[in-house]
């Protein structure tokens, strides 16, 4: 049985208007962002390991719980229900890209060690959405739609490209910051 809390934050978040969605998406990424500033490296690779399996667990919860019970429906072709173009649809198709942002950004430092963690972050971007839509076809909870594999992955690789243009851009910042403290 699922506990009680867990199936109110499923209800509060999908009762949330989608606007209110992307504004808590986005107050996860600037916490993030605002949190990551000025840590240890280690520290950093702690919290954002954290906050890794917490976007994962949230993600599953999301996809599975507080879903419609219903026959195995299933959309094997892209985009199929994005016409006639309905507002909710567009709204869900980018809600799926966005959510999966936070976990593209913090795979890469989870997976700093391994060579091409871009690809592997992606990667499981994409296996972490098959893996929820496999469920929700196996438990009858949702719809397995392969425009939320894909948007997942899109978003999934929008942050972990984002993670390393903060990256770049931070140690560009410690080098100016670096030359300043030369100077003086």
């Amino acid at each position: 049985m699922i506990p009680n809390y867990i199936y109110q934050f499923t209800t509060i978040f999908y009762e949330i208007h989608p606007i209110g969605q992307l504004l808590l998406i986005a107050i996860i990424v600037v916490i993030w962002t605002l949190l990551n500033k000025n840590l240890t490296e280690k520290a950093r690779r702690i919290l954002n390991t954290a906050f890794c399996v917490a976007i994962v667990f949230v993600i599953i919860l999301l996809g599975l719980i507080n879903r419609v019970t219903m026959d195995r429906n299933h959309y094997l072709v892209p985009f199929q229900l994005l016409f006639p173009i309905q507002m909710y649809r567009i709204q869900q198709i980018i809600l799926n890209t966005l959510f999966f942002v936070p976990l593209g950004l913090t795979l890469p430092y989870v997976l700093s060690d391994r060579t091409k963690p871009i690809r592997i972050s992606i990667l499981c971007g994409f296996l972490l959405s098959l893996t929820v839509e496999l469920l929700q076809l196996t438990l009858h909870r949702g719809t397995f739609e392969t425009t939320d594999i894909i948007m997942n992955t899109l978003g999934t690789a929008i942050g972990t490209l984002s993670y390393f243009f903060y990256s770049w851009h931070r140690k560009g910042s410690d080098k100016n910051d670096q030359k300043k403290n030369y100077d003086i």
